[in-house]
């Protein structure tokens, strides 16, 4: 589970997936702190602490399995079917790699060092439109 600045920096401004209701075995960030859902409330992790002192409302912090159930891969009949339908994305998606040009940042597509947040990447690309600018999300309806 990502639990980097970067990675609650791209759920906060991920608006679109904050709607999500809390269910047992969630992650959120509050005030700094790291949580997890219990299925009747959020139970402090002690062992978490970050400047992020900004974010005061809750923030999802979405796990790979649940990125993957936005996205729709449980109709994937095997892991490997999954796995490819990523990398199809991060080699191969036409509009996603031309956006990747365009910015001209080096290595753009590679700038997300773990799995989920090249699933949200993903998420947010398929669903809305969206990219990663490396402090918001644009695209979609606001351009």
């Amino acid at each position: 589970m990502d639990t980097s600045k970067k990675f609650i920096e791209m759920c906060w401004k991920a608006k679109e997936i904050q709607e999500h209701n809390g269910e047992w075995g969630d992650f959120y960030f509050v005030r700094g702190e790291l949580f997890i859902h219990n299925g009747r409330e959020l139970l402090e992790n002690k062992d978490s602490s970050w400047d992020y002192e900004h974010i005061i409302k809750k923030v999802w912090l979405p796990r790979q399995d649940q990125l993957q159930k936005i996205i729709g891969v449980e109709n994937y009949r095997h892991p490997l079917d999954m796995l490819s339908f990523l990398v199809d994305f991060k080699l191969f998606d036409s509009d996603y790699l031309n956006y990747c040009k365009l910015i001209d940042e080096m290595n753009y597509c590679e700038s997300f060092k773990t799995v989920d947040q090249l699933w949200l990447v993903f998420v947010m690309w398929e669903i809305y439109k969206k990219r990663w600018t490396g402090k918001n999300w644009i695209g979609g309806n606001d351009e």
